[in-house]
């Protein structure tokens, strides 16, 4: 399964920011970049929070995977383990 990272501020109280600066305790929600000097120019920008200095850039992996379809149904690999009975003697 590929992995890519994605780059996304924290602020050094905890929370994360969305696109627009604003704070978001989730990191689903907060705004990420491909490459970590995107991210920087963001910061540093005029988009970006009022005070760059108070965050730091966390790294966050993303694991792709195609799910797996099972007798028309699609599903991961989780959801379909076990799925397919065994055969009997």
């Amino acid at each position: 399964m590929p992995t890519q990272y994605r780059y996304i501020p924290q602020h050094k109280d905890g929370h994360f920011v969305d696109l627009y600066a604003q704070p978001v305790e989730e990191y689903m929600k907060a705004v990420r970049f491909n490459r970590e000097d995107d991210l920087e120019v963001w910061l540093t920008g005029r988009y970006g929070p009022d005070d760059p200095h108070n965050f730091r850039t966390r790294k966050l992996r993303v694991d792709y995977e195609l799910e797996v379809e099972v007798d028309g149904c699609a599903g991961s690999n989780e959801e379909t383990a076990g799925a397919i009975p065994a055969r009997g003697n």
